[in-house]
């Protein structure tokens, strides 16, 4: 819940900027788990408990943890076990790179890993700039079939639009209007050397022009857009609740002025209803009108009775 209003570049980089957060603790998290795992996997038909035995702890141990904060603190789970995860998972990296190793620390981990976790990385934030910005506008669903189209199609784009690229304008326009997946997709190059951190540097200088692009096209697209309920819409003038709106064909009738004397019926009448004198009905009329009403409000009280079995009182 927003505590003042903000602008709109404000908003759309502090959602970003805390989803961004959120999904480089994730991809970290993944990085030593696939260290520990690769470690694991070394020596063929062998089982490396010093290397998997502090992963598989880690979630055990979190889980734990924060289900028991849960049950006599009071505490939120999800949140308590990321946490704890995190700490669980640095606390095991450190313990599997310490320990049953001949070449020092971090001797048995595979360091070519390191350049894919961060292509990845790359990959991931892009995809998230993306699902943020359109998700200032849709809904969840309409998010992630553009999500996954876009991502879909960046995929092949090397294949079926790079066969006719080079001799066609539309062919080029679309190669450099997808983000290509493929420049983050390289663990085909950890069977050989590796992947070089010359390669990491151009593909983040890639990533940082993909996220920029993003950020400032969905900011020109939302020049005339408010806000209301944390999305940008047409029709808002407030940041928290749309403008109210009135019944087609009502009128407003207007207020007489301030110490000006207001017509009353005479007192002989029964007192009339609003509606009834707004359509001019007569005393009357209107009392029938009022019989009417309670005659049908008894006949569908009984009706209800009939259909619960049960009988007036």
């Amino acid at each position: 819940m927003l505590s003042k209003p903000v602008g709109k570049t404000t908003f759309l980089l502090a959602k970003f900027a805390g989803t961004a957060m959120l999904l480089l603790l994730f991809c970290a998290a993944m990085a030593a788990a696939t260290l520990m795992s690769v470690r694991t996997v070394t020596d063929p038909f062998t089982f490396d408990w010093l290397g998997s035995g502090p992963l598989l702890a880690a979630p055990v141990v979190a889980a734990a943890a924060a289900g028991l904060q849960n049950y006599f603190l009071r505490t939120p789970f999800v949140s308590r076990a990321f946490g704890y995860l995190m700490l669980a998972l640095a606390c095991a990296f450190l313990a599997s790179a310490a320990l049953g190793g001949d070449k020092g620390f971090g001797g048995r981990l595979d360091a070519r890993i390191l350049p894919a976790s961060l292509l990845v990385t790359m990959a991931i934030l892009v995809l998230a700039a993306l699902a943020v910005s359109l998700a200032a506008r849709m809904d969840i669903v309409a998010t992630l079939s553009v999500c996954s189209a876009v991502f879909m199609a960046g995929l092949m784009s090397d294949y079926f639009v790079g066969r006719v690229g080079p001799g066609r304008r539309w062919a080029s326009f679309l190669l450099d209007l997808l983000p290509n997946w493929q420049h983050f997709w390289a663990v085909d190059a950890l069977s050989g050397d590796g992947i070089p951190w010359s390669y990491v540097a151009a593909a983040g200088r890639y990533a940082a022009l993909c996220l920029a692009g993003i950020l400032a096209a969905v900011y020109w697209s939302s020049a005339r857009w408010k806000f209301a309920d944390g999305r940008l819409s047409r029709t808002s003038t407030s940041l928290f609740r749309p403008p109210r709106r009135r019944r087609a064909g009502a009128r407003r009738e207007p207020r007489p002025p301030h110490g000006a004397a207001v017509a009353r019926p005479p007192a002989g009448l029964p007192r009339l209803r609003r509606p009834a004198l707004r359509r001019g009905l007569g005393a009357g009329e209107a009392g029938a009108a009022r019989r009417g009403r309670a005659a049908g409000r008894r006949a569908r009280a009984r009706r209800a009775a009939r259909c619960l079995d049960l009988r007036p009182r």
